[in-house]
């Protein structure tokens, strides 16, 4: 299947409409509210459409499509319905002595049209959850969809716009040509989910617009299994996250170092969990097992497993024409190996054996920083681990549910990414906190000695003003009401020579 790209004046059409909707202040609260549902009744009446066309694309089970997925972004949108009048809410903040009286809040604003570039991996999961945290914001949207998932991506662009009014959410099809065609735009931000090559990219064609952008990439994401892991439920996990669309996720266990005491349990136990999953027969013939997006992908895998043929505990197998790889652990592999030059991106599992943790902490501080960091042990373990490492985000004694928690921020560090998204996050990263100071112009409350010529004692005066502790306007507006209404109930008092 292929797309019909979107030419260069329909590019600028779309454009043109997202802009005038972004000039006039962007979505009001109720204007939000109405689009976040629309999206919600996309998903919920076209949740078997997107099954069937994920599954043209990637070959992805019924049960991935529909909950990691549909049911994922549906919970996105619920959480922002029942959040977003509070994440609206201007935030007070304390005040400097030296401003009183005065009010000093932070309010949440549009940044103006945001661009959301997809990967293949998730169509439905990356294309939505940026631009459900965008959309909430108060933001308009240009969504550019990826050619590689043709199916999904043409049915998006073709019912979507049924839902969403196209001055809100403008979709674009079309391959890397159509994609720097817009980076030629200024963008108000730019959320882009996908390798580090392309990143880069992304980067530089923002940087003479001085835009933003969000960067959410990969890495080599490791599992470290401890001597005191359930051995048995870490293999497990871990070759679920190689198992998942065929380990085409950006936080999948990308390798694992296995404590030397637990190594053969833990490859055993590898090889049973593929059993288990594939049901006893070739994950070849599971219906149960994604495909890999490309041949030219399918042909990169093998590659890598031809580097290391010797190596191979079980798996290895390839079919370029089916697009199939099959789920494959390789072991125990040197640091400096074909297979841990970069991100695998497939089910291939390079598992390391190290003497103690010690060695797993090495490892992972002279490699770039990765998206996720697995531990499987006990909390202490984790948390000395986390102290000595960077990662983007961690999980114990699981792998990839962290990206469950909407309330969780999701990003990278260094090579494996920029900014954060999710929940509340999410709708940060796609607003201007616009910082306000309120004052009175009485010129009773007004601070000569901040006015030239200064003088010693003025120096001397404002000094201990603004060494004074912040206070909060509202608290210590209360305070004096109190006083006055005191004051005055006393002169009256006096008055009556009640006192």
């Amino acid at each position: 299947m292929q797309i019909v790209p979107t030419t260069g004046p329909e590019i600028e059409h779309k454009l043109e409409r997202v802009r005038q909707c972004a000039r006039n202040g962007g979505l009001s609260l109720e204007q939000r509210r109405r689009a976040l549902k629309s999206i919600r009744a996309f998903l919920v009446d076209n949740r078997e459409a997107l099954i069937e066309v994920m599954a043209i694309d990637l070959r992805k089970p019924r049960m991935e499509s529909n909950l990691l997925e549909i049911q994922y972004v549906i919970n996105d949108v619920d959480h922002a319905l029942s959040n977003l009048s509070s994440w609206m809410r201007p935030k007070y903040v304390p005040t400097p002595a030296v401003a009183f009286p005065a009010q000093s809040r932070v309010v949440y604003r549009p940044l103006g049209v945001v661009l959301v570039i997809v990967p293949f991996n998730f169509p439905v999961q990356l294309s939505f959850g940026p631009m459900i945290s965008a959309i909430a914001a108060g933001n308009t949207v240009v969504l550019k969809m990826s050619e590689m998932t043709a199916a999904t991506s043409n049915l998006i662009a073709d019912l979507l716009p049924k839902y969403l009014d196209e001055s809100i959410l403008a979709v674009v099809q079309g391959a890397a040509t159509e994609t720097q065609m817009l980076l030629k735009h200024k963008f108000d931000h730019i959320f882009f989910t996908g390798s580090e090559r392309v990143g880069r990219i992304v980067l530089a064609a923002a940087a003479p617009h001085l835009t933003p952008v969000t960067l959410e990439l990969g890495g080599k994401s490791p599992a470290i299994v401890s001597s005191s892991a359930n051995v048995a439920v870490a293999a497990k996990r871990i070759m679920w996250s190689k198992w998942i669309n065929a380990g085409q996720v950006c936080i999948a266990a990308d390798y694992a170092i296995v404590d030397e005491s637990v190594y053969d349990e833990f490859i055993n136990e590898c090889r049973r969990a593929v059993v288990s999953f594939s049901g006893g027969v070739d994950p070849k013939s599971s219906p149960d097992f994604c495909r890999i997006i490309t041949k030219e992908h399918t042909e990169r895998l093998k590659g890598l497993l031809d580097s290391c043929r010797d190596l191979i505990v079980f798996g290895g197998d390839t079919d370029i024409g089916e697009r199939f790889c099959a789920p494959t652990v390789v072991g125990p592999v040197r640091v400096n190996c074909d297979l841990m030059k970069s991100e695998i991106f497939g089910p291939i599992l390079p598992v390391i054996q190290v003497g103690c943790i010690a060695d797993a902490v090495d490892i992972i501080s002279k490699n770039p920083n990765p998206l996720a960091l697995y531990v499987f042990g006990t909390k202490k373990q984790a948390e000395n681990i986390f102290s000595k490492t960077k990662s983007g985000s961690a999980c114990v004694n699981d792998c990839v549910f962290q990206n469950s928690n909407t309330d969780l921020p999701f990003g990278g560090i260094g090579s494996s990414g920029m900014g954060k998204a999710h929940g509340e996050t999410g709708f940060r990263t796609f607003s201007h906190a616009h910082s306000i100071l309120y004052r009175t112009d009485a010129s009773i409350f007004d601070v000569p000695q901040r006015y030239p010529p200064y003088t010693a004692a003025a120096e001397r005066f404002l000094l201990f003003v603004m060494r004074a502790t912040k206070i909060n306007s509202r608290t210590l507006g209360h305070f004096i009401h109190g006083l006055l209404l005191t004051g005055v109930l006393l002169i009256t008092l006096r008055l009556f020579r009640l006192v």
